[in-house]
């Protein structure tokens, strides 16, 4: 419900608990990116890798929130290595894409996500591509969509408040009236959780 900053504190219990169990800290880097702490979340991610070195998704996942960080010739390096190994490896279109479109490649990032279904590849990381790509019609109706109907389609809340005022790829639409008037409903709703777990 994008309350990350509260499931912070519950994570890092879990991992204080059961260190070794990944999930836990994998969905408490989620949480780090998404309210902005992104040395946090690479940390967490950077940790698992030491505990499953051969992992390819966590090389592309760490190399995704590099990306977020800015770091971008160290996300492009990892995502080599992983290519090497194996260029097949199902996110590497997408994340491979999304340095394409930050490098001012527009047509070779979109080429690459032709034809692959959005919600098998998470919904959300189209609008990265569309938007630093500068396709604002396309970033917001992808955004809008997400929030109309992601829940349903992948069973999880994507575009929630804090990530979207988090997220870099999005600072291109802020002077948009169209992607102000989804931050204002969304903080609506943050509000409202906000208020309505005070307690946790």
């Amino acid at each position: 419900i994008g309350l990350f900053d509260k499931a912070i504190k519950y994570y890092s219990r879990a991992i204080d608990l059961d260190p070794t169990d990944p999930i836990y800290r994998g969905l408490r880097s989620t949480c780090y990116r998404n309210i902005g702490e992104f040395d946090k979340a690479i940390a967490d991610i950077e940790e698992i890798r030491r505990m499953y070195p051969e992992n390819l998704n966590l090389v592309l996942r760490l190399a995704r929130f590099l990306l977020w960080d800015g770091t971008l010739d160290e996300a492009d390096k990892l995502i080599n290595d992983v290519e090497i190994i194996d260029p097949d490896i199902q996110d590497i279109q997408y994340t491979r894409a999304l340095v394409y479109a930050l490098r001012g490649d527009k047509e070779r990032a979109l080429e690459l996500i032709d034809g692959i279904e959005r919600y098998y590849y998470y919904h959300s990381l189209f609008s990265h591509i569309y938007a630093v790509s500068g396709m604002k019609d396309e970033a917001i109706r992808v955004i809008q969509d997400g929030i109309d109907m992601g829940y349903e389609k992948i069973k999880t809340y994507i575009y929630t408040y804090l990530e979207l005022i988090n997220n870099p790829f999005f600072e291109g639409l802020h002077d948009d009236p169209r992607f102000q008037e989804i931050l204002r409903s969304q903080k609506e709703k943050y509000d409202e959780m906000s208020s309505k777990y005070s307690g946790l």
